[in-house]
């Protein structure tokens, strides 16, 4: 229960800190100063953190999506054409041996040819059969009965291009089926297939494993930024803890929203690696025996479980504070109800006018007005929280 009790407690300080000063709120200037100030913090803060994580690029940018399909999937020239690694430096040592050879193919002549052919076959192919389609759908049925029936004419001329159009769509279509493959060209035979089966298990193996340990990296990139902002604020705000000058009380006040921008990305990004390293995994894994078993239902009874834990703690203390709760606004409607007898001059108990700086009783109803201060033995109201001749708290 202790760590708990020092935890509510340093929260309880840091609050105080971040909106009090000597026990009086900040002015509304000075928050909205301050709420100025934490933003550009914050802002900064991230951009540091970005740029902490250089070092640390994610799985996307170490192993793009252009690198693993072309250890994964089948080679062919719009794979070898548009490989581009946009951050070379960034990217797996493997992806960038790969981007090297790849260069290497495209500059050999008879790769350069082949490809060049294929790539302009393949462009007038679309662009006739998207100019065939733009037509079916502009003309109706019965327009292109009339075409085909049609010998001379405005319609014929039509007819005869059309029919041009779709048969130079089968001939590419045919030039393109007997077109070799990228596979099948020499440089890329010789060079990059065997790169390609020699490092693919090397390649997938080191995907897996930095994937896997890139939380670790990650939140290691991300404290060496934050940690020694986190540790000046923590250090700044202990020392000044009973700060007396305006110039500590000043340094408390910062070193608290320093520490309260800070421990926001902290705190945001240990909870992902705890997620990524514990439920995300773990998660994963029953989900995929689940599926196996044929018994994925079986997750919804787990919801439901942690619903019913997570509800039933937050009404068990619910009923637990109840009384608290109410033990205070009692206290604190008595409170308000004896300040408004003091003002008014009225007896608590009955209501009737009376004279606290005279009267030691309620003439209606004989309830006590005044009593003795247990610290300076003088008259003063029962119902005063203070004493109205030393000051000293009577209840």
């Amino acid at each position: 229960m202790k760590p708990m009790r020092r935890l509510r407690t340093f929260f309880k300080s840091l609050f105080t800190a971040l909106f009090f000063i000597d026990g009086k709120e900040l002015s509304p200037l000075l928050v909205l100063s301050l709420i100025a100030l934490d933003i550009f913090m914050f802002v900064n803060i991230e951009r540091g953190i970005h740029d902490a994580l250089i070092k640390a690029p994610s799985p996307y940018v170490r192993y793009p999506a252009q690198c693993k399909e072309l250890f994964t999937k089948p080679l062919s020239y719009e794979r070898i054409e548009y490989f581009h690694l946009p951050s070379y430096e960034r990217t797996a040592p493997l992806c960038q041996k790969a981007q090297k050879l790849i260069d290497t193919v495209k500059r050999d002549r008879t790769y350069a040819y082949f490809a060049k052919n294929y790539f302009e076959k393949s462009s007038e192919l679309a662009t006739l059969e998207h100019s065939v389609e733009k037509q079916m759908r502009h003309y109706n049925n019965t327009l292109l009965e009339k075409m085909a029936k049609e010998g001379t004419g405005r319609l014929a001329a039509q007819k005869k291009h059309f029919y041009a159009m779709l048969q130079r769509i089968e001939t590419l279509k045919h030039e393109l089926s007997t077109w070799p493959g990228a596979q099948d060209i020499a440089i890329v035979r010789q060079k990059l297939l065997p790169f390609i089966q020699k490092h693919k298990e090397e390649f997938l193996e080191s995907r897996d494993r930095y994937r896997f340990a890139y939380p670790f990296i990650y939140m290691y990139a991300m404290l060496k930024f934050l940690a020694p902002l986190l540790l000046l604020a923590l250090f700044v705000l202990s020392k000044t803890r009973n700060a007396t000058s305006t110039k500590a009380k000043a340094l408390r006040l910062l070193s608290a929203h320093l520490l309260l921008v800070t421990a926001l990305p902290a705190l945001a990004y240990t909870l992902t690696l705890i997620y990524d390293i514990i439920p995300k995994k773990f998660l994963a894994l029953i989900l995929e025996k689940l599926y196996e078993w044929g018994l994925i239902y079986l997750g919804y009874y787990f919801l439901i479980f942690v619903a019913l834990v997570v509800a039933s703690v937050w009404i068990y203390r619910a009923i637990k504070r109840a009384p608290i709760i109410e033990r205070a606004k009692r206290i604190k409607a008595m409170r308000t109800q004896k300040r408004n007898a003091l003002l008014n001059s009225k007896c608590l108990r009955c209501g009737m006018k009376v004279d606290y700086s005279e009267d030691s009783f309620c003439v209606a109803c004989g309830n006590e007005l005044q009593i003795a201060c247990p610290s300076c033995n003088a008259k003063t109201p029962k119902i005063a929280q203070h004493c109205r001749h030393c000051g000293a708290a009577l209840q």
